[in-house]
């Protein structure tokens, strides 16, 4: 049986560590795993609780 996992970093920010731990999650991923790093949130609207007013 194999899986597949897509792997979001929630940083944006140029040298993140939560973008560094992605990279590292998708190469160490176990044997039978497909993982890949998602580029989505570059495509996504950013969220600004200070903004958010409901």
């Amino acid at each position: 049986m194999s899986a597949s996992i897509l792997v979001v970093s929630g940083s944006l920010r140029k040298g993140s560590f939560n973008s560094h731990l992605a990279r590292q999650a998708v190469a160490r991923a176990p044997h039978g795993v497909t993982a890949r790093l998602s580029d989505a949130p570059r495509g996504l609207p950013y969220y600004d609780g200070d903004l958010d007013t409901d």
